[in-house]
């Protein structure tokens, strides 16, 4: 039996408590929680006690400029998932993205994206039992930087695919083409609202 994480948004009090989380800087936590106060996203943290274990961001608007056609989507995506290396393979991973869908399905959304690289196999897998699919978009490549652990900037790079899934009971409910572009939805891609 999986153990259960208290997995909620970070609150401003909580912000110190990223110092030692070996996932990103201080300074992307605190332009994260900006852009959570803003309404732009929601930054979920799986907490063990009152040490962050692992994090994913719920982007209400899709896209980000990183060279996924097309440049915006219509609907939200998760980014940035992280666990622990210590807290791995304790389904923390699926515990966020089910508070992430449930969000989002909740907020009138039938569809949640995401980016993943190409390389991380074990995120493929996951991704896969859990119902995103692939839609056909051709790998791009995603470029950044970081400073490591010795205040020195670092560039990466990796080719990253876009999967999709469909939140909600019912078919398949997108269509895409190559060649036409951006998928065309069979129905409104949100859900009707009473």
């Amino acid at each position: 039996m999986a153990n259960f994480y208290d997995i909620r948004p970070l609150e401003e009090a909580e912000l110190p408590r990223f110092e030692s989380f070996p996932f990103g800087s201080m300074d992307t936590h605190k332009r994260r929680f900006g852009m959570q106060v803003s309404g732009k996203l929601v930054f979920l943290v799986a907490w063990q006690m009152d040490r962050p274990v692992g994090q994913v961001l719920l982007n209400w608007v899709g896209g980000d400029g990183s060279g996924v056609p097309p440049q915006v989507r219509e609907w939200p995506e998760v980014s940035s998932l992280f666990v622990t290396p210590a807290y791995r393979r304790k389904g923390i991973a699926s515990q966020m993205l089910d508070m992430a869908e449930q969000m989002t399905y909740a907020h009138g959304h039938n569809h949640v994206g995401l980016c993943v690289a190409e390389a991380n196999r074990s995120a493929q897998i996951l991704y896969a039992r859990r119902g995103y699919r692939d839609i056909g978009w051709p790998p791009y490549l995603a470029r950044g930087f970081f400073t490591n652990e010795k205040g020195q900037r670092c560039t990466w790079e990796e080719s990253r695919g876009f999967l999709l899934k469909q939140l909600g009971v019912g078919e398949w409910d997108l269509d895409y083409s190559v060649e036409t572009g951006p998928l065309a939805p069979n129905q409104n891609s949100n859900r009707e609202r009473s």
